[in-house]
């Protein structure tokens, strides 16, 4: 079985560099981008793939968005914030496979999202 490819978009490098841990521990194969317009020059994901950002902004999340609509995939993403989860929950209403995540995050928190995400995907 392939193993569940995850996109991890943060600007932080200690974040990435523990996300990267987390995932090799759990056998995930991560690639990391930067920023939102690093992932959409860069990302290829796969149909059971998954996306991770943190991203700080809504114009970040739009165009997190509008990208993954333009794919002949469409991954589940997880929305790592600090913004209120119903205040964004309520500007996302229809979006589907999206889910949200307060920071600080426990590891916990992140694999319930991960399984969340994959259900019906064919991994985890």
């Amino acid at each position: 079985m392939t193993p569940l490819a995850i996109i991890l978009v943060e600007a932080d490098p200690s974040v990435s560099d523990a996300f990267q841990a987390f995932a090799q521990a759990l056998g995930f194969a991560l690639t990391v981008f930067e920023t939102v317009d690093a992932a959409i020059a860069g990302a290829r994901p796969q149909g059971t793939g998954i996306i991770i950002a943190d991203l700080a902004t809504d114009a970040d999340i739009r165009r997190l968005l509008t990208w993954r609509g333009t794919l002949s995939v469409c991954p589940a993403i997880i929305l790592l914030t600090a913004q209120s989860p119903a205040l964004l929950r309520g500007r996302l209403a229809g979006t589907r496979d999206v889910q949200i995540l307060r920071k600080p995050l426990a590891a916990t928190e992140i694999l319930d999202a991960l399984r969340a995400a994959t259900d019906g995907r064919g991994s985890a």
